[in-house]
């Protein structure tokens, strides 16, 4: 007996047919256009043509040429976040003002150039008029065929007029007292007694101590020699050399002659011009830092 079937390909065919066309339909439905209609930023054309987007600008392509600085066009134009460097920086080679370098030791106990020691340290600083303060030293004014000196050594030179004990020995000035200060004080009684200057090296780098005490000898030595050459016999210089060296290695192996001639030569000359100004009534010991024609940009202080 024989079973007749009805055909199903066609029914597949149209039904499949159907969803596909209900999926990819063109046509808004009602939610759509409901979304659409209350939110107005998503419609980009009107009736009278496109309207402009909210977000225009950001959406707008970079153009080099609209877009490109001119305040270089403008003379007088400066960016907010540029600076004076003529200014800030003042001459090429010089850094701000000069204050008192104080060892890692003595901090606690000196702080803004003020000293907190005991009775028996303040009597004897009064008493001989020793200066604790490194940063009343100036800058030394070398003379123009030897302002490449600071360089080809790499160092800092300092006068002062006064007598300055030397900042490594500021540690002994403890408010708590300290074991070896009474034979700090007796060692500074006896070079102002006898020393009329004191010349001071202060190594700032990581050198060895043996490579900074030849460097030091060698430069003291010529120093001295030469600073006997130049001075007045009547008129001794009297003050503080301090000379900051910041690599040990060219203080050694650079000329020593060249630097004790330069050094001496700037010594005499500003202390005779400090003198001379004591004696018409005002001061010219020296240069402050930062209108120092000659100087090695370094570290703040000593």
């Amino acid at each position: 007996m024989a079973i007749a079937s009805a055909p199903l390909c066609p029914r597949l065919l149209s039904w499949s047919l159907a969803s596909l066309r209900r999926a990819y339909s063109t046509t808004p439905t009602a939610n759509a256009t409901n979304q659409n209609t209350n939110n107005p930023r998503r419609d980009s054309k009107g009736q009278n043509g496109p309207r402009p987007s909210q977000n225009q600008a950001r959406d707008r392509p970079p153009n080099n040429k609209k877009l490109r600085d001119t305040s270089a066009a403008l003379p007088m134009a400066r960016k907010p976040f540029e600076r004076n460097r003529k200014s800030d920086n003042m001459i090429k080679g010089q850094s701000q003002a000069s204050k008192m370098w104080v060892p890692s030791g003595a901090k606690r106990f000196i702080r803004n150039g003020r000293l907190q020691t005991t009775p028996d340290v303040w009597e004897f600083l009064q008493s001989t008029g020793v200066e604790i303060d490194n940063s009343k030293a100036n800058f030394l004014s070398l003379a123009p065929e030897n302002r490449h000196i600071t360089d080809t050594f790499s160092c800092k030179l300092m006068f002062s007029k006064h007598h300055i004990i030397h900042p490594h020995h500021l540690i002994y000035l403890q408010p708590r007292g300290h074991p070896f200060i009474e034979g700090i004080k007796s060692k500074y009684r006896e070079k102002k007694e006898n020393q009329p200057l004191w010349l001071y090296f202060i190594p700032r780098n990581k050198d060895t101590g043996l490579v900074r005490s030849l460097g030091h000898r060698r430069l003291a030595r010529e120093f001295w020699t030469a600073l006997e050459e130049l001075q007045d016999p009547n008129m001794k210089v009297t003050g503080t050399v301090l000379v900051t060296t910041y690599d040990g290695k060219k203080a050694a192996s650079s000329p020593a002659v060249q630097f004790g001639k330069a050094l001496a030569d700037a010594v005499v000359r500003q202390y005779r011009r400090s003198v001379d100004g004591e004696r018409r009534g005002g001061g010219a010991e020296g240069t402050r830092e930062g209108t120092r024609p000659n100087s090695r940009r370094g570290p703040q202080g000593l």
